[in-house]
Order: C-alpha cells, then structure tokens, then sequence
C-alpha cells in the first residue's frame, strides 16, 4: 500500500479552534509525557520530590508558577522510611495532595490500570512522577 502523509490546509488550521496546552509549571512542563534523564546521583530523585511537592501546594517551581493539583509521585527505588526522611528534610508541612507509591506494575503489565484506577479516585492529580522508568519496564521485552 502506498503511504501518504495525513496534511492540513493553512487556513483550515488557523480555523479550527484548540484548547491552549496546559502548564505543571508555567512555560516549563506541559501537559503529555515529559523525561528527566541524567547521570546517576546528580539529584533528580530530590528534584521530582520537591517538583512534587511545590506543584501540590501550589508553590512557585524557581519563582515560576505552577498549577496548584494533586500529584502522583512513584518513588520505586526508595522505601517509605527513606522517603518520609526525605520529605521532613524538605518540608515541615503535610499534604494530603501529595500521594506517594513505592511499589507498581509495570507497563503491560498492571502500571496502566493502577494509574487509571487512581485518577478515578483523586481527579484533581495532574502530575504523575514516575522515578524511575527503568522500575516500571519490563526487563524481559528488548
């Protein structure tokens, strides 16, 4: 079969209306699927921590405004303990928009129903942090 590319019209686009694309923090994460990488050991885990906290509470990322939600934040290679450390070292608050998760499938295999179960149940949550990706893939698929 002879595959063509699917095209628009200019004036066909500037008519059709779209929703603007939503911001976590403005101008800096936007909605869809976003990827820190990095070395090991530079401190994206303390990042994604405290991401998730200031976008919980509404606090400015870097003096840059963020959208006050619920997150999910899947911290897979840390325990309860090592993340209830972390958190009083980053926070005197608590906050029950803050979820948190040491454990989950992995994609294919049970992630993209726990996910959707937990949307279902708190709604408000906009951000969901995976730490890391390489504990949500199955080790098995190339």
């Amino acid at each position: 079969m002879k595959r063509k590319l699917v095209t628009v019209d200019a004036e066909t686009l500037l008519s059709t209306p779209m929703s603007k694309t939503m911001f976590i923090v403005d101008g800096l994460i936007p909605q869809g699927v976003n990827v820190l990488s990095g070395a090991a050991k530079i401190g994206k885990s303390w990042l994604m921590l405290w991401l998730g906290l200031q976008v919980s509470q509404g606090l400015p990322v870097w003096g840059i405004p963020t959208m006050h939600c619920d997150v999910l934040y899947l911290c897979l290679e840390d325990t309860l303990r090592r993340i209830k450390d972390r958190l009083f070292d980053l926070t005197d608050d608590s906050n029950r928009s803050f979820h948190l998760s040491v454990t989950c499938g992995l994609i294919g295999n049970g992630l993209e129903e726990e996910i959707i179960n937990f949307l279902e149940d708190f709604p408000k949550t906009k951000l969901v942090i995976i730490d890391t990706l390489q504990k949500v893939r199955d080790s098995g698929v190339v």
